[in-house]
């Protein structure tokens, strides 16, 4: 009877030196399990914010997002995609007219905010072209073409701001007949006018609206030299429109060679 007694007390203290580890091994494994169904399930947190620096090629084979993709094959455009495309009036004392400027990009930063709904804070490195005309009631009428380079940058609000610095060439007309001496007589001389260099230096502030659309007011200043053995300048205050160029590179970018 004592033997009976004791072989059962050795067999459930077997017994349960044999399930603690079986037990234990079976709460691991379900909290591993559990641990792995968490980790799967759990989603990574989004980052602040991301920042992508695009340095874009000068000679574009296949698209229109270099700078100055001068081809007119299969109707390629000379602006390019990612830039902008701006036009407006000019106000400058009694003088009134308007520019059209196109600014191609090929350096970008942006820096994006994926946990909230900010716009994107894009820095940009443009050059372009401009022409520009304006007219003085008592002087002469103005035509000019600038080569230009610009330093913008787009908050993650809606406001954005640049700086342009440009050089080219101004022709002007005279408003006043012209006539010239020669042999005697007096002859009228057609289109009378001067040239110049014309140089340029001007800020603006835009606010962006649907569409990546801006709309914009700047000043500038536009020197004439040599004008009288030196340069005049010119303060013009401009109002106008600016929109993205893939809106007119569209058609551009069809059929294009691969």
């Amino acid at each position: 009877m004592i033997n009976g007694l004791l072989q059962k007390g050795l067999m459930l203290i077997a017994l349960g030196i044999i399930g603690v580890p079986l037990s234990a091994s079976m709460d691991s494994t379900q909290v591993f399990a559990g641990d792995n169904q968490a980790m799967v399930l759990k989603p990574s947190p989004l980052p602040r914010k991301q920042m992508m620096r695009e340095t874009l090629s000068w000679n574009p084979h296949h698209d229109t997002q270099g700078l100055f993709p001068f081809r007119w094959g299969k109707l390629m455009s000379p602006v390019s995609s990612r830039g902008t495309v701006a036009s407006g009036f000019m106000l400058s004392n009694e003088s009134k007219g308007f520019h059209v400027r196109f600014d191609n990009p090929y350096k970008l930063k942006t820096v994006s905010f994926p946990r909230k709904n900010y716009m994107a804070k894009v820095r940009s490195r443009s050059i372009g072209m401009e022409l520009g005309y304006y007219s003085h009631p008592s002087l002469h009428r103005n035509i000019y073409v600038l080569g230009n380079t610009q330093w913008k940058y787009q908050a993650r609000k809606h406001w954005n701001y640049s700086l342009t610095l440009g050089a080219g060439y101004s022709r002007t007309f005279l408003n006043n007949p012209t006539y010239k001496l020669k042999d005697g007589e007096f002859h009228r001389v057609p289109l009378a006018g001067y040239n110049y260099l014309a140089l340029q230096m001007g800020t603006a502030a835009g606010y962006r609206i649907k569409g990546g659309a801006s709309v914009y007011m700047g000043y500038s200043i536009l020197s004439l030299a040599p004008y009288n053995w030196f340069f005049i300048p010119r303060k013009q205050l401009q109002l106008g429109l600016s929109v993205p160029a893939s809106v007119f590179t569209k058609r551009a970018t069809r059929n294009l060679p691969k």
